[in-house]
């Protein structure tokens, strides 16, 4: 039981109710005040999933792992939010469709997100 808080609430990976099997599934970090990193990961059906995250310097640096054939809904943390880089775009300035300001979509692959 305690591994399963370290995954879905320390790393945020909860499945998608509606796509069986992490098909489809959210990321929502618990960024705990006195830890300044997480390494969390997640062996699904289809794939490793990889939630990790790091303070820096008035920042939080994170990398996530989508594996093949799933996509993933990150719900950003209430920190800052002033600016999101996403793999070296800044989203926040380019308006992309995949940012809404509360969430992020990510296909498969590794990303690395910075949030400022």
């Amino acid at each position: 039981a305690g591994g399963a808080w370290f995954i879905r609430g320390l790393g945020g990976i909860k499945p998608d109710e509606e796509q069986p099997g992490m098909k489809h599934f959210y990321m929502v970090p618990a960024l705990i005040e006195d830890l300044q990193f997480a390494r969390i990961s997640y062996d699904s059906p289809y794939g490793r999933i990889t939630s990790n995250w790091q303070r820096k310097e008035g920042s939080v640096a994170f990398q996530i792992e989508v594996p093949c054939n799933t996509t993933a809904t990150m719900i950003l943390p209430e920190y800052g939010r002033s600016q999101l880089i996403l793999d070296g775009s800044n989203l926040t300035a380019s308006g992309k469709e995949q940012f809404n300001g509360k969430s992020i979509q990510l296909t498969s692959g590794k990303h690395k997100l910075v949030l400022r």
